[in-house]
């Protein structure tokens, strides 16, 4: 019950909200740790790869084994690296993504070297097509099968049913 000369209510519980707002805040910006996933290269150690001059051995010596490497083409490398970050118990936020593709000639040399980042990404679209297979179509086999069931069998097979074993 509030007594005459008491501070209004909204006085006295805004210290309180404006604690728990501030510990609230404070809690989801240590809950805010990095995350990173991938082959990160250091520049300046990819800095001192040389198109032409460095050869497989010395860039797996120097950078790391890659991530991966193309299917059609043993002879380019990918190192691909994502950061994110995660505020509690939100969805990760993207922070960087990036994309290190190294070719080599025939000779094992260093070719090029690219850099990609989330500015060069874009969708693809999913294809929705579908391959046809034949699994509800009849054969030669089956259909000659059938015509001899019918000619000098029990008549037991019909048009409705590829299978004569089914109807029985």
């Amino acid at each position: 019950m509030q007594q005459p000369g008491d501070p209004a209510p909204s006085r006295r519980t805004r210290p309180a909200y404006l604690a728990l707002a501030l510990a609230v805040a404070l809690g989801l910006s240590a809950c805010a740790t990095p995350y990173i996933q991938g082959n990160v290269v250091d520049p300046d150690l990819l800095s001192q790869i040389k198109p032409g001059n460095s050869t497989k051995q010395q860039v797996r010596n120097l950078i790391g084994t890659p991530s991966s490497v193309s299917t059609f083409d043993p002879d380019t490398w990918y190192y691909i690296s994502k950061e994110t970050k995660r505020y509690g118990f939100l969805d990760p936020e993207l922070i960087e993504e990036k994309v290190i593709e190294i070719d080599f000639d025939k000779s094992n040399k260093v070719l090029a070297i690219h850099t990609f980042g989330r500015n060069d990404m874009h969708d693809v679209e999913m294809v929705s097509r579908t391959t046809p297979t034949r699994g509800k179509s009849l054969g030669v086999v089956d259909q000659l099968w059938l015509t001899m069931l019918k000619q000098f069998g029990n008549g037991a097979a019909t048009a409705g049913h590829p299978d004569p074993y089914m109807e029985r």
